[in-house]
Protein backbone atom coordinates (compact mmCIF):
# COMPACT_ATOMS: atom_id res chain seq x y z
CA UNK A 1 0.00 0.00 0.00
CA UNK A 2 1.56 3.56 -1.40
CA UNK A 3 0.51 6.50 0.56
CA UNK A 4 -0.43 9.96 -1.73
CA UNK A 5 -1.38 13.43 -0.95
CA UNK A 6 -4.07 13.86 -3.66
CA UNK A 7 -4.24 18.23 -4.86
CA UNK A 8 -7.48 19.57 -4.80
CA UNK A 9 -7.13 22.80 -6.16
CA UNK A 10 -10.15 24.22 -7.00
CA UNK A 11 -13.23 23.83 -4.79
CA UNK A 12 -15.92 22.40 -7.62
CA UNK A 13 -13.70 19.48 -8.15
CA UNK A 14 -13.18 19.00 -3.98
CA UNK A 15 -17.18 19.10 -4.06
CA UNK A 16 -17.53 16.26 -7.49
CA UNK A 17 -14.70 14.36 -5.52
CA UNK A 18 -17.06 14.24 -2.48
CA UNK A 19 -19.88 13.67 -4.04
CA UNK A 20 -18.86 10.90 -6.57
CA UNK A 21 -16.49 9.30 -4.27
CA UNK A 22 -13.91 9.75 -7.72
CA UNK A 23 -10.71 11.10 -8.01
CA UNK A 24 -9.71 12.60 -11.76
CA UNK A 25 -6.57 13.73 -13.41
CA UNK A 26 -6.08 16.04 -15.99
CA UNK A 27 -4.10 14.81 -19.66
CA UNK A 28 -1.01 16.07 -18.18
CA UNK A 29 -1.43 13.40 -15.07
CA UNK A 30 -2.40 10.74 -16.89
CA UNK A 31 0.88 8.79 -16.27
CA UNK A 32 1.36 9.85 -13.19
CA UNK A 33 -1.77 8.21 -12.31
CA UNK A 34 -1.05 5.18 -13.51
CA UNK A 35 1.18 4.80 -10.04
CA UNK A 36 -2.17 4.33 -8.25
CA UNK A 37 -3.34 1.14 -7.38
CA UNK A 38 -5.86 -0.43 -5.26
CA UNK A 39 -6.25 -0.39 -1.72
CA UNK A 40 -3.45 2.93 -1.95
CA UNK A 41 -4.37 5.64 0.74
CA UNK A 42 -5.16 8.89 -0.32
CA UNK A 43 -5.51 12.33 2.24
CA UNK A 44 -7.24 14.82 0.33
CA UNK A 45 -5.52 18.08 0.13
CA UNK A 46 -7.47 21.28 -0.42
CA UNK A 47 -5.04 24.28 -1.20
CA UNK A 48 -5.21 27.50 -0.19
CA UNK A 49 -6.93 28.74 -3.26
CA UNK A 50 -9.11 25.67 -3.81
CA UNK A 51 -12.15 28.25 -2.32
CA UNK A 52 -10.85 31.48 -4.12
CA UNK A 53 -9.80 33.32 -1.09
CA UNK A 54 -5.97 32.61 -0.75
CA UNK A 55 -5.18 35.19 2.50
CA UNK A 56 -7.85 33.98 4.64
CA UNK A 57 -7.90 29.73 3.64
CA UNK A 58 -5.45 27.53 4.63
CA UNK A 59 -3.82 24.19 2.71
CA UNK A 60 -5.56 21.48 4.70
CA UNK A 61 -5.88 17.83 5.05
CA UNK A 62 -9.34 17.34 4.52
CA UNK A 63 -9.80 13.66 4.40
CA UNK A 64 -8.66 10.39 4.13
CA UNK A 65 -9.16 8.00 1.04
CA UNK A 66 -8.47 4.43 -0.03
CA UNK A 67 -7.98 3.95 -3.78
CA UNK A 68 -10.65 1.24 -5.10
CA UNK A 69 -9.33 0.65 -8.59
CA UNK A 70 -6.31 1.84 -10.67
CA UNK A 71 -6.70 4.95 -12.77
CA UNK A 72 -8.29 4.44 -16.43
CA UNK A 73 -8.46 6.67 -19.33
CA UNK A 74 -11.64 8.00 -19.73
CA UNK A 75 -13.14 7.23 -23.66
CA UNK A 76 -13.55 11.33 -23.74
CA UNK A 77 -12.28 13.74 -21.74
CA UNK A 78 -14.17 15.16 -18.79
CA UNK A 79 -15.01 18.86 -18.03
CA UNK A 80 -15.42 19.83 -14.41
CA UNK A 81 -14.75 23.52 -13.55
CA UNK A 82 -13.55 24.90 -16.58
CA UNK A 83 -10.98 21.91 -16.32
CA UNK A 84 -10.20 19.14 -18.47
CA UNK A 85 -9.88 15.67 -16.80
CA UNK A 86 -8.48 12.23 -18.82
CA UNK A 87 -8.23 10.01 -16.72
CA UNK A 88 -9.57 8.63 -12.64
CA UNK A 89 -10.81 5.86 -10.07
CA UNK A 90 -13.14 5.40 -7.09
CA UNK A 91 -12.10 6.29 -3.99
CA UNK A 92 -14.09 5.16 -0.83
CA UNK A 93 -13.69 8.02 1.54
CA UNK A 94 -13.38 6.81 4.99
CA UNK A 95 -12.48 10.29 7.07
CA UNK A 96 -13.89 13.74 6.37
CA UNK A 97 -13.44 17.17 8.02
CA UNK A 98 -16.11 19.47 8.21
CA UNK A 99 -16.61 21.87 5.09
CA UNK A 100 -13.52 24.04 4.34
CA UNK A 101 -11.62 22.01 7.39
CA UNK A 102 -9.14 20.13 8.22
CA UNK A 103 -5.80 19.60 9.69
CA UNK A 104 -3.26 22.93 8.11
CA UNK A 105 -0.41 20.87 6.43
CA UNK A 106 2.50 23.86 7.04
CA UNK A 107 2.83 22.87 10.36
CA UNK A 108 3.01 19.24 10.14
CA UNK A 109 5.36 19.81 7.17
CA UNK A 110 8.38 20.03 9.31
CA UNK A 111 7.72 16.81 11.03
CA UNK A 112 7.81 15.22 7.48
CA UNK A 113 11.23 15.91 6.24
CA UNK A 114 11.10 12.07 4.83
CA UNK A 115 8.70 13.47 2.37
CA UNK A 116 9.68 17.42 1.97
CA UNK A 117 13.14 17.44 2.87
CA UNK A 118 14.33 20.47 5.23
CA UNK A 119 13.21 24.09 3.89
CA UNK A 120 10.62 25.81 2.17
CA UNK A 121 11.46 23.53 -1.20
CA UNK A 122 8.36 21.54 -0.01
CA UNK A 123 6.13 24.07 -1.79
CA UNK A 124 7.13 23.46 -5.34
CA UNK A 125 6.11 19.67 -4.68
CA UNK A 126 2.71 20.66 -3.81
CA UNK A 127 2.00 21.86 -7.87
CA UNK A 128 1.57 18.05 -8.72
CA UNK A 129 -1.44 16.23 -8.75
CA UNK A 130 -0.23 13.20 -6.40
CA UNK A 131 2.68 13.73 -3.85
CA UNK A 132 3.92 10.29 -2.58
CA UNK A 133 4.32 10.17 1.15
CA UNK A 134 7.17 8.77 2.64
CA UNK A 135 5.91 5.50 4.69
CA UNK A 136 7.61 7.60 7.94
CA UNK A 137 5.54 10.52 7.58
CA UNK A 138 2.28 8.67 6.67
CA UNK A 139 1.36 8.25 10.80
CA UNK A 140 1.71 12.02 10.88
CA UNK A 141 -0.99 12.76 8.55
CA UNK A 142 -3.09 9.80 9.89
CA UNK A 143 -2.75 11.66 13.54
CA UNK A 144 -3.56 14.80 12.27
CA UNK A 145 -6.72 14.09 9.89
CA UNK A 146 -8.14 11.98 12.77
CA UNK A 147 -8.30 14.98 14.93
CA UNK A 148 -10.14 17.08 12.26
CA UNK A 149 -12.41 14.82 10.51
CA UNK A 150 -14.77 12.18 10.71
CA UNK A 151 -17.41 9.83 9.45
CA UNK A 152 -18.36 11.77 6.00
CA UNK A 153 -22.06 10.78 6.83
CA UNK A 154 -22.06 13.59 8.91
CA UNK A 155 -20.60 16.32 7.27
CA UNK A 156 -21.67 15.28 3.41
CA UNK A 157 -24.85 17.35 3.16
CA UNK A 158 -22.55 20.42 4.72
CA UNK A 159 -20.28 20.37 0.95
CA UNK A 160 -22.07 21.85 -1.53
CA UNK A 161 -22.87 20.30 -4.89
CA UNK A 162 -20.84 21.84 -7.36
CA UNK A 163 -21.66 24.98 -8.95
CA UNK A 164 -20.11 24.42 -12.66
CA UNK A 165 -19.86 20.97 -13.63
Amino acid sequence: MAVYLFIIGERDALHWVIHTSRVAFPPGRTTQARVLDAGDLLFLYTTRGAFHNPTRDRGRIAGRAVVLEPPQVFDDAMELAGLRFASGCPIDIDLLAPYRGGAELVPLVHHMSATFGIGDGWRARMRATLVPVAEADAPVLEHAVSEHAGNPRDVLADYPRPSRV
